[in-house]
């Protein structure tokens, strides 16, 4: 994907008022097609997760961001922690493109690369 490319179309995909079965298609994509292996994983658990919806409520229309706060709002901690992680995820895509180093870069960081010393 281009640069920072998959952290706005997560970012999207986050914030979209759609069919929730459409939404976790897309995220499935997005899971199989990301480099960062934070959007990976996020994106991967996320559909699987929509999938788990009955059938009857993956036909409503919802928006991801709205059922995560809802969800960390709640008193059931697993709930809880699937909320405060879908809101961890769009707060990191956010930092990722305010970033000025380039996404090869920032995925090398996370995974532990360090650059080397300054002459």
């Amino acid at each position: 994907m281009t640069d920072k490319k998959e952290y706005q179309s997560m970012l999207k995909l986050l914030d979209a008022t759609s069919k929730i079965e459409a939404t976790a298609n897309k995220l499935g994509q997005l899971g199989i097609d990301a480099e960062d292996p934070q959007i990976k994983v996020g994106a991967t658990n996320l559909a699987a997760w929509l999938r788990s919806i009955p059938a009857n409520g993956q036909s409503v229309k919802g928006r991801v961001l709205d059922m995560a706060k809802n969800l960390a709002a709640g008193t059931n901690q697993i709930e809880v922690r699937r909320g405060t992680g879908i809101l961890a995820l769009e707060a990191y895509c956010h930092k990722i493109i305010a970033s000025t180093r380039p996404h090869w870069q920032e995925i090398a960081l996370a995974q532990g690369w360090t650059p080397p010393p300054a002459k």
